[in-house]
């Protein structure tokens, strides 16, 4: 008899004896009956007892002699000092170790484990509490081989269950959740896990879950990095519900594991603080409530920003909704940073018809505090800025699987009585003067000029032909003076164009995003940059700080036209030999198409200088010039545009590659119609 069968014939003796009891009492019995039933209950308890006592050290044997002839048969040595049974229930190994060959795999000073009789009748032989002192796990998998790998058992033959998704995953967590002891002691418990390259490891010096309480200290070991951690809460394993507080352990910060050596990332927090109320299945459909704060949170990541961002505290209220066929952030799900207060709405229909939506708002917010709010090293040119009013966003996106460009699109940043009283680090008003602008390409200063009368090369825009105003903003921004430095209609249409290419293959840039990069910001492609330069974009532009034909001008007289060109002034010298006043239509078209790509013009043209007919902008731009009258209708099959200035000089002899401002660009222009 082994311990299974012994467990199961107990709990059969105690069902029958309280079945007795049961019915003796429905049918009215006599005090003597209820004496006679209580010493046979009492007998045959202590006979059990009994039993139990004289048979388990026999069960423990063979069950210790089975474990380890089946360990035996897959290459491993189990062994241990001493065996043996600690109260009625727990039975207690001192020096237990597991072995590979040499490779000791687990060994553990002391491990005592206990039986949950309750829930073992319904769950299964359940373990009721586990203690471990001194324990060592070291798994590796490196060139010399795997000192693990035998002991996973793969069943291919296991079928996969009919249920929903989201019922497997809510039926996985609460098995498992019940499967957890009631208590679990750990003292000294590390495990280690080393392959060819690193090693990681847990390490606990001590931690104890005791009637749903936990309080311990956790250490992470990366390599030779290690990070402690103090951890308190509470888990509730029936209700799936719990809190958890973690600290740093011997300092004010500590850092993530893991994220810089995978991510090239390092970030870390003060003080995390997290909260689920509510897990649970309720018709088909899992509810999560949670709940939780981070504060001194801290990112180190080049793509993020070229310095630290800091954010002193996030919290937020999340509430979800998962189903067969869809997923829900509900409407009442709060994200806070700092004192930035917003509501978020997301749902995503999987079934036949996709449908995903998004909103976005924030409560109203005082102007100084919506500043103050931003992470540091984010806002570089904005800290130090003071203002007036109060601000308020809101932002919807819908978009249909099936009909991807027909989605919506709505962004608004709405101020009320906003007024900015004092500049930040950077002068906004600098375009309305003449100013020294430097070009910087890959974070080194290529050329700097005046951007003013001072400078020959300069031309005011009065001076600057009305087609080539228009053919420039055909390419790079057809709206240009309609909007209010963001295209709406630009940014829908790359949203449908990065979903049906499953990538981000279009952005939505327009001239006052980047006038505003060129003259304020660097080139750098990091998420600061652009978040800074759609914030100062929207100063600019709301508070009309410069106007449009001045930043029109400014645009015009910077922008790179070619290697060492910049500003329409030298790109019409450098490929016409002309001033901007002298060019012609086409030529002005040609110069639009360009702006993208400035240094590869020559791909642009063929071998004798004339543009090419494989230069889709060109031809998009031009078209788009012809339907609003632009030049004449019999231009349409032209490409008598020939370069005669410098330019001439940088064209080779090879085969005209394909622009890459192609056809798909090409609905972009369009939009100028």
């Amino acid at each position: 008899m082994n311990l299974k069968q012994l467990l199961r014939l107990i709990i059969q003796v105690f069902a029958w004896i309280w079945i007795s009891i049961w019915n003796f009492f429905t049918r009215k019995v006599v005090k003597k009956r209820i004496k006679q039933i209580t010493i046979f209950t009492s007998v045959c308890l202590l006979l059990l007892l009994g039993a139990w006592l004289f048979f388990r050290n026999s069960v423990l044997d063979k069950a210790w002699k089975q474990a380890q002839q089946k360990l035996e048969q897959k290459g491993y040595t189990l062994q241990c000092k001493e065996k043996g049974f600690e109260g009625l229930f727990t039975v207690a190994f001192s020096n237990l170790q597991l072995q590979q060959k040499e490779s000791v795999l687990f060994s553990s000073q002391r491990t005592a484990l206990s039986v949950d009789l309750w829930n073992s009748i319904w769950n299964g032989p359940t373990i009721g509490s586990i203690e471990l002192k001194q324990t060592r796990i070291s798994a590796i998998n490196d060139k010399n081989g795997c000192n693990y790998c035998g002991l996973i058992e793969r069943n291919t033959r296991k079928k996969q269950s009919k249920d929903p998704l989201v019922q497997r995953m809510f039926s996985l967590v609460k098995g498992a959740l019940a499967k957890i002891p009631g208590t679990i002691t750990l003292a000294d418990f590390n495990a280690y896990y080393r392959d060819s390259s690193n090693q990681i490891g847990v390490e606990i010096p001590m931690a104890v879950y005791d009637g749903d309480d936990i309080q311990g200290t956790l250490r992470i070991a990366e390599n030779d990095h290690k990070n402690g951690f103090l951890l308190s809460g509470v888990l509730d394993r029936g209700d799936i519900t719990g809190k958890l507080l973690i600290k740093p352990e011997n300092k004010s910060w500590a850092e993530l594991p893991f994220l810089k050596r995978i991510f090239g990332v390092s970030a870390g927090f003060g003080l995390a603080d997290f909260t689920l109320d509510k897990f649970d299945m309720n018709g088909g459909i899992l509810n999560i409530e949670a709940s939780g704060k981070v504060e001194r949170v801290t990112v180190n990541d080049k793509r993020l920003a070229d310095t630290n961002v800091i954010v002193r505290e996030c919290k937020g209220t999340l509430i979800a909704n998962l189903g067969k066929d869809f997923v829900e952030i509900d409407s009442n799900t709060k994200l806070s940073l700092n004192k930035i207060n917003t509501f978020l709405y997301a749902r995503a229909a999987m079934g036949k018809e996709k449908v995903f939506d998004l909103k976005f708002k924030s409560e109203r917010i005082a102007a100084n505090d919506f500043f103050n709010s931003l992470p540091e090293g984010m806002f570089h040119h904005l800290e130090s800025i003071k203002a007036s009013g109060e601000l308020e966003y809101e932002m919807a996106v819908h978009l249909e699987d099936k009909k991807p460009f027909d989605c919506t699109f709505y962004s608004s940043l709405k101020p009320y009585n906003f007024k900015i009283t004092s500049m930040g680090n950077t002068d906004l008003e600098k375009m309305n003067r003449a100013f020294k602008h430097t070009f910087y390409e890959r974070g080194k200063p290529v050329r700097s000029f005046m951007v003013g009368p001072s400078n020959p090369s300069f031309t005011p825009l009065d001076q600057i032909p009305e087609i080539i105003q228009k053919a420039v903003m055909t390419g790079e921004d057809p709206a240009f003076f309609s909007h209010n430095g963001f295209y709406a209609e630009a940014i829908r249409q790359s949203i449908a164009q990065n979903y049906v290419r499953k990538r981000f293959a279009r952005g939505g840039s327009t001239i006052s995003m980047q006038l505003v990069k060129n003259v304020f910001l660097s080139r750098k492609k990091t998420l600061a940059r652009k978040a800074e330069e759609i914030l100062i974009v929207w100063l600019i532009e709301s508070q009309k700080i410069t106007s449009k034909s001045r930043m029109l001008e400014v645009y015009l007289n910077i922008i790179e036209w070619g290697p060492g060109v910049f500003g329409i002034g030298e790109a019409s010298q450098f490929y016409f030999t002309k001033s901007p006043a002298g060019l012609e239509p086409l030529e002005c078209a040609f110069l639009a198409s360009i702006v993208p790509m400035p240094k590869s013009y020559a791909y642009f043209l063929d071998s004798a200088g004339y543009v090419s007919k494989k230069n889709w902008n060109f031809v998009a731009i031009r078209n788009n010039m012809i339907k609003r009258g632009d030049i004449s209708e019999s231009d349409t099959a032209s490409f008598n545009v020939k370069i005669t200035g410098p330019a001439i000089r940088g064209l080779r002899r090879a085969k005209v590659k394909d622009s890459s401002i192609s056809q798909e660009n090409e609905l972009l222009l369009d939009l100028g119609q």
